[in-house]
């Protein structure tokens, strides 16, 4: 129960955030959902910066206090609002309803299958046992070690305060936290994209974004652990849902919300923030292009404290590892591979290098972990292209591409000996894998409504 609490708590805070900044979604649903990751967003950052900035102890009293603050201000400023779905009537019911109960059926099952699945087992795995799982007990007991203020820049605010929350409150250990926390990620995802679409009056498309996320099997496996990679896809492609929002209706909320989003995800990972900033950098070009100003930048702002928290947590050179390791990887001669060798290989660099490109083909095409979602996107795609501008998925598809190109960057020559063991290769194509199936759905939807010639 005081995990359920904690939820309300956090998507209260979140709502009054969102209010705030007058980035409200329509629909309630799609409001509460975007709440989630905004709350817990904010909870996480302002924790780590009172403890780490601030020397505060992260008790039950400074926990409320941090969620009070956005609720008070929505209260004493009373800026509620309802924001425009662009003309469109409110409509939740997809039609054929023949075709969508089907798919609804399918999103139903596999959404309760992996709450159950997740909310009963323990975790298992080593990283997710000894880091994501780990952190948040670290965070209830503030105890915060050298070694363990680095397990936090690892694993990020979101990550570590947020499972923690519902501890602190009761006061008793809940090991379990970071399972559910991964349970309302996804569920929220599935929530915005069918909350925001349907009352923008269009539930088909809703419905066929939340079936495409949930037929990609390796993902909605990793949502039953504490693992904080399907976490980072789930922020990402929200982000990515709200760019397709904003190419089919102009609103120009919608960038600042993708922003917003983008940053939440900075905060559940240490990897994200590479992962975010490309897409990031894309919605500012295009919002300069396009409008001549960059008034969406201020959305970027929490970032700087969050640097400002890491560094005062770790020093500047932990906090910003992947400074140095670009720069190592860079500088290697010819006979270098990777920048750590974990994994030795008597065969020359270059065959090594032959042999992650096929072990990375092999994750994309092969192992069935994206379901068949790479077998119909990329088709897709190219046939789409005439019509891509008109449809405004151009935009989209270019922040797919680009998590499409990191992906790859990663697996061939950033860790290409985490592809060759594949220990990571396959989780590094979650962003990539989730933003494709949301623009997959939104591109047969458009396909679907097109007048037949």
């Amino acid at each position: 129960m005081t995990f359920l609490l904690s939820v309300a708590l956090l998507c209260g805070c979140g709502v009054a955030l969102v209010d705030l900044l007058g980035l409200r979604p329509p629909g309630r649903v799609g409001a509460v959902a975007l709440g989630w990751f905004v709350g817990a967003a904010y909870f996480g950052l302002i924790c780590a910066a009172l403890r780490f900035l601030g020397g505060v102890p992260h008790r039950a009293p400074a926990a409320l206090a941090v969620l009070a603050v956005p609720m008070i201000a929505w209260i004493a400023t009373r800026r509620r609002r309802t924001p425009s779905s662009n003309g469109a009537a409110e409509r939740w019911w997809p039609r054929p309803t023949w075709l969508f109960a089907l798919l609804a059926a399918y999103v139903l099952v596999t959404t309760v299958a992996v709450a159950l699945h997740g909310f009963n087992t323990p975790t298992n795995t080593d990283d997710g046992l000894r880091v994501r799982a780990f952190v948040p007990i670290l965070a209830y007991a503030d105890a915060w070690s050298d070694a363990a203020r680095a397990l936090f820049v690892m694993t990020g605010p979101v990550s570590t305060f947020v499972p923690a929350l519902s501890s602190v409150l009761s006061g008793t250990l809940d090991p379990f936290a970071g399972n559910y926390v991964a349970i309302v990620d996804l569920v929220a995802l599935l929530a915005l994209v069918i909350g925001v679409s349907s009352a923008r009056g269009e539930p088909e498309r809703g419905w066929a974004s939340a079936f495409a996320v949930l037929s990609l099997p390796l993902f909605v496996y990793h949502c039953t652990t504490t693992y904080a990679d399907a976490a980072v896809a789930i922020h990402i492609g929200a982000a990515v849902f709200f760019l397709i929002e904003l190419g089919a209706g102009k609103e120009r909320a919608d960038a600042g919300r993708a922003l917003l989003l983008l940053g939440a995800a900075a905060l559940v990972k240490r990897e994200a923030e590479l992962v975010a900033a490309p897409i990031a950098l894309l919605i500012l070009v295009a919002s300069s292009l396009r409008q001549r100003r960059l008034r969406e930048v201020g959305w970027l702002a929490p970032y700087p404290l969050f640097a400002a928290v890491k560094v005062a947590a770790v020093g500047f050179v932990a906090a910003f590892p992947f400074v140095s390791l670009f720069v190592a990887r860079a500088q290697l001669g010819p006979d270098g591979f990777g920048p750590v060798p974990v994994v030795a290989s008597a065969a020359p660099a270059a065959a090594a290098q032959v042999h992650a490109s096929r072990i990375f083909l092999y994750a994309l095409f092969d192992s069935g972990n994206a379901g068949v979602l790479f077998f119909v996107l990329a088709p897709a795609a190219v046939l789409g292209m005439a019509t891509m501008r008109r449809r405004g998925l151009d935009l989209a598809l270019l922040a797919v591409t680009l998590l499409f190109v990191e992906a790859a960057v990663t697996a061939l020559w950033l860790f290409p000996q985490f592809t060759l063991n594949q220990s990571t290769v396959h989780r590094s194509l979650f962003p990539t894998s989730v933003a494709g199936a949301l623009w997959l759905a939104a591109y047969l939807s458009a396909e679907a409504r097109a007048p037949q010639r």
